[in-house]
């Protein structure tokens, strides 16, 4: 398993990012002052680093604009997209 992090690069604004920043504040939250969106791929495959690096590059990524950094085997480990998160988020009484 593969856990690609994709996102704008640092000198750039990040235009979802404010828009989010835009709307929380529109819930009434003002705490929120940044928000950065990181796009995240999981890959479920065996792959080499220069694999890897070619998807990235030429597919998940646009370099110009955008960073990305990958992780796979142990730093990944526990952390797959696949097993779903059931317990209720705290806004959620039980028996909902």
């Amino acid at each position: 398993m593969h856990r690609v992090e994709v996102c704008l690069k640092s000198h750039l604004p990040d235009a979802r990012g404010l828009s989010l920043v835009k709307d929380i504040q529109d819930l009434g939250i003002t705490a929120v002052s940044k928000v950065r969106v990181v796009d995240i791929y999981w890959l479920d495959a065996e792959l080499e680093p220069d694999e890897l690096d070619l998807i990235c590059r030429g597919l998940l990524a646009d370099l110009v604009t955008q960073d990305y950094q990958h992780f796979a085997g142990e730093s990944v480990k526990g952390r797959s997209p696949f097993t779903p998160n059931l317990s209720p988020s705290p806004s959620q009484g039980e028996g909902e």
